[in-house]
């Protein structure tokens, strides 16, 4: 027989630091993880030749729903305060109460693939949509500022 794929449950997706902290108690709908090279190739008469500078400054978005309270013990409007402020707003208050972003770290923790990275906020949005009108859907897209 087939066998069924194991649970996301207990693998979530997690952000912390200084700013606060927040675990999803819904995994994202959608994870992109990018890290790119910084590589220039040239292109000569015999093919071409790379000149290769490690890797580049990556990026992580991820996009999803924080559910609806009735079903889970921290979900809906109370979940997405808590990922907006571990996020982004309690991020920006330390980094200008501070006047030193490398004194506030973040950390986004994804238990599902076993992977980590210090990171800054790029984008933080928030999303109503009438076909899911009981739903606060969010895209956060992070800057990696180091990967672990």
């Amino acid at each position: 027989g087939e066998m069924s794929p194991p649970s996301q449950k207990s693998r979530p997706i997690s952000v912390f630091g200084a700013a606060g902290d927040c675990t999803l108690a819904l995994r994202p709908e959608d994870l992109q993880w990018t890290e790119p090279s910084r590589i220039s190739v040239n292109n000569t008469l015999g093919g071409a030749w790379v000149d290769a500078f490690g890797p580049g400054v990556g990026k992580i978005v991820i996009s999803g729903t924080t559910g609806w309270g009735s079903k889970l013990a921290f979900a809906g409007e109370e979940a997405f305060a808590a990922l907006y402020q571990a996020s982004f707003k309690g991020w920006h208050d330390a980094v200008a109460a501070s006047k030193a972003p490398e004194s506030v770290p973040m950390f986004f923790v994804d238990a599902l693939d076993i992977r980590m990275a210090q990171v800054v906020p790029d984008t933080f949005t928030m999303k109503r949509n009438k076909s899911r009108p009981l739903l606060i859907q969010y895209n956060i897209s992070y800057t990696i500022v180091k990967a672990m």
